[in-house]
């Protein structure tokens, strides 16, 4: 933990600022670091500087990025030394962020890594660029991932709302000092957080109504206040005009949350009456006839198979799209087991490597589910949210992760990922044998018909990058 640093260092009588971005893990991978360098930026004042990093290097089994020296801290001190100035350094950063260009912050989830986020002293951010973000998943350990990009994943967030979400996430961080989803009893109950309503910060009560109204909000509610036509970025305006106003009347020295909290009477009485309504709604899910579950089971493949023959001569729902959204919604039907987005923008002819095994997946998990009543599969987000590391018997992780974009030219992306598999369990061995393979896959694409098709789909490299054995539990 805590890998990501601020050092000083001195090289040829010049000082340097130098950032720790973790552990050395291999070579340094060059596709990364190779042609035009893309800037970072410096949001200060209103005005943005972009900021370049003058040298990548490895010491003492470190890895670090150079910069000529400016002084930064490290994005954790927003919820320690800078915990008095949290809403005003958050609505910075929410207005660096709706500064700088829309594809500097452009993700699959609509989520930022924090590890991009550094705070001037004084005032202002720092933000790292994509291509150097890519460069820390290389050398990060997973306790950093879990830190900087796993607790602030929750289901059901739309992209254009999902950065308010982890703004408000970050707001929550720099009043408690945890952030809403990390401790083990929000995810069992479904990723509800600690509502500061309960009382147990010194927040005005009005900002902790606003921040409980931004974190539970309804997929419903999303859709209403925040647009698909725009980025994340430019959907920012809600949060700023929601908690500019609000007074935000914390102290660095006040306490941080404490487990003391949990066991108060007013969370107590809240977490045993979301347990009871928990436990319903599970004692009735089990119930019922299988025969009607697995007859709902074949209903929705045959509609499947005929939706995938009915769209076969429409433009695909991906029509519109940038070639890196069309590549970026294929490894979205993946993680779905869902072929006809796997295959929507594919051009006639053009074959779908992993077709076969996630068609093979698809029916298995539907049939497991209809007449074992269980999930049978998870994806790596999923697993990677959890805080124990475990997986129910007879589960498999598949799926992938941590994908990184490099635009080789107008038609071709090389798309690096972690793929997640079973492997095989030696004679003898207990538990779940999980895989993680770092892929490489080229595509090419063109705009023949006005929209844009995959016309070539190519792996260039596998390499495992995890082999480990992990826990399983019964039901």
């Amino acid at each position: 933990m805590n890998q990501i640093s601020i050092e000083k260092r001195i090289i040829d009588n010049q000082e340097f600022t130098a950032i720790c971005i973790g552990e050395v893990s291999g070579e340094l991978p060059r596709h990364l670091l190779s042609g035009t360098q893309e800037p970072g930026y410096i949001y200060r004042n209103g005005l943005l500087t972009p900021l370049y990093y003058t040298a990548v290097r490895d010491i003492e089994g470190k890895r670090y990025l150079f910069y000529e020296n400016i002084d930064i801290l490290p994005f954790k001190e927003i919820a320690h030394s800078l915990k008095e100035e949290g809403k005003g350094r958050i609505l910075c950063l929410s207005k660096a962020f709706q500064t700088v260009k829309n594809d500097f912050l452009m993700s699959e989830s609509g989520l930022i890594p924090t590890w991009r986020i550094f705070w001037l002293s004084g005032e202002g951010v720092l933000l790292l660029p994509d291509r150097i973000s890519s460069l820390i998943l290389y050398s990060a350990s997973d306790e950093e991932r879990d830190e900087h990009i796993y607790r602030y994943m929750k289901p059901n967030l739309l992209p254009p709302f999902a950065l308010t979400h982890q703004l408000t996430q970050i707001l929550y961080y720099s009043a408690t000092g945890i952030t809403p989803y990390e401790k083990k009893e929000s995810k069992e109950l479904k990723w509800t957080h600690i509502p500061l309503s309960l009382g147990f910060t010194n927040l005005d009560k009005r900002t902790c109504d606003a921040i409980d109204k931004i974190l539970n909000m309804s997929l419903v509610d999303q859709r209403e206040n925040f647009s698909g036509a725009y980025s994340t970025s430019e959907n920012l305006s809600y949060f700023d005009s929601l908690f500019t106003p609000l007074p935000w009347d914390v102290k660095n020295e006040d306490p941080l949350f404490e487990e003391s909290v949990v066991n108060s009477i007013p969370l107590h009485e809240y977490v045993t009456k979301f347990n009871k309504k928990a436990q319903q709604r599970a004692f009735f899910r089990k119930k019922g006839a299988a025969i009607l579950v697995a007859s709902a089971a074949v209903v929705i493949i045959l509609l499947t198979l005929m939706q995938l023959i009915i769209n076969a001569n429409k433009a695909p729902y991906t029509s519109g799209m940038s070639p890196q959204e069309v590549v970026s919604e294929f490894f979205v039907g993946q993680n779905e087991l869902d072929i006809e987005k796997m295959n929507a923008s594919l051009q006639r002819g053009v074959k779908n490597p992993f077709e076969n095994e996630v068609s093979s997946l698809f029916v298995n998990s539907r049939i497991r589910q209809a007449y074992e009543g269980i999930k049978s599969i998870i994806s790596p987000s999923e697993y990677n949210a959890q805080e124990e590391k475990s997986i129910q018997e007879s589960t498999i992780i598949y799926g992938v992760d941590n994908l990184m974009f490099d635009k080789q030219n107008e038609n071709t992306i090389l798309v690096t990922y972690d793929y997640y598999a079973p492997g095989v369990l030696a004679e003898g061995e207990a538990g779940y044998h999980l895989q993680v393979i770092q892929k490489v896959v080229k595509f090419t694409l063109n705009n023949t018909k006005g929209y844009e098709r995959i016309e070539n789909i190519e792996i260039i490299s596998e390499k495992i990058i995890k082999d480990e054995i992990i826990q399983t539990y019964s039901k």
